[in-house]
């Protein structure tokens, strides 16, 4: 494996929990 995937892999998962993450604590807020 590459290292440039490896680490593109690594930060789409990242937004993906980030954002996973900032939805539940909005929704919690409304």
């Amino acid at each position: 494996m590459q290292k440039e995937e490896h680490s593109n892999f690594i930060t789409t998962l990242f937004v993906f929990l980030f954002n996973k993450i900032c939805l539940s604590q909005y929704s919690m807020h409304t």
